[in-house]
């Protein structure tokens, strides 16, 4: 079984063979920024440390944590496809279902080669909650959501100097639009947190870094690639802002989502855990 950087290499060579494959042919006709490929290697190489680091720490082996795995590749990047629906960016909207496609398979293949590759982890300790009220849950998701809004506004204002050059002549959304589309935004990666809470095993600390860790890499990473859309200077501001910021958010939601590790059961042990 390959290990550590054997492990690191093998994938990203999985992925980087995925990614030329489907960009000729999702993405042919597409020019790429200057500095784009060396960059997509430093992003992906990012990408795929991260996820390498989160794989044995998943609970099980099989479906079951591949589509974990899927699922943190995935869904924060799909999240963020949804901003250039409100924000005049100059992204070809035609595009968007094409990369959400290419994201999906190249997400695919990672979660599938890391299942494969990656041994898990010892059964040890669970952070998740053995006994919590449905009203304790709706209280720290809502506070979790609220957050989002109040961590995502405080990042945008600190940001906002060194990107309105690049947004100041174009008509912005009304501040209604851009709090409600966030809102929603941040139930979709409180769910993400609380799911990728629910699957790791180890102690509370490990579980509430490799949260913000999950967050601020695989939401944030895309942003180290030049795009068409968005000039260098705004788009290594905004890379400062959302790594940082969901660092911070996803490391505080797994804290509130999460207690004082416990032994870990798992099938018949749960049940007779519960029922003791």
């Amino acid at each position: 079984m390959m290990r550590g950087t054997g492990i690191w290499a093998a994938v990203l060579a999985a992925y980087v063979l995925a990614d030329t494959l489907l960009a000729m042919v999702l993405l042919r006709g597409v020019p790429s920024p200057p500095g784009a490929m060396p960059a997509a290697l430093l992003a992906n190489a990012i990408l795929v440390a991260a996820a390498v680091v989160i794989a044995p720490r998943l609970t099980g082996r099989g479906p079951r944590r591949a589509l974990v795995l899927f699922g943190l590749l995935f869904v924060p990047r799909v999240n963020n496809f949804v901003e250039p629906l409100i924000f005049p960016l100059d992204l070809q909207e035609r595009l968007i279902p094409t990369l959400l496609l290419k994201v999906a398979l190249l997400s695919a293949v990672v979660a599938a080669a890391l299942d494969a590759w990656v041994s898990p982890g010892p059964a040890a300790r669970s952070c998740w909650p053995a006994q919590r009220g449905i009203a304790g849950w709706l209280a720290r998701a809502l506070s979790c959501d609220l957050a989002y809004v109040a961590v995502y506004v405080t990042a945008g204002m600190i940001v906002w100097p060194y990107v309105r050059p690049f947004y100041a002549h174009r008509v912005m959304p009304a501040m209604g639009a851009i709090l409600s589309m966030q809102v929603l935004r941040g139930f979709v990666f409180v769910a993400l947190l609380a799911w990728l809470a629910h699957e790791l095993r180890g102690a509370r600390r490990v579980t509430i870094l490799l949260g913000g860790l999950a967050l601020a890499v695989f939401a944030a990473s895309d942003l180290i690639v030049p795009n068409s859309f968005m000039p260098d200077f705004a788009r290594w501001a905004h890379l400062c802002e959302v790594g940082t910021s969901n660092f911070l958010f996803g490391a505080f939601v797994t804290w509130m989502l999460t207690a004082q590790a416990r032994p870990a059961a798992s099938g018949a042990l749960a049940e007779q855990a519960s029922e003791a």
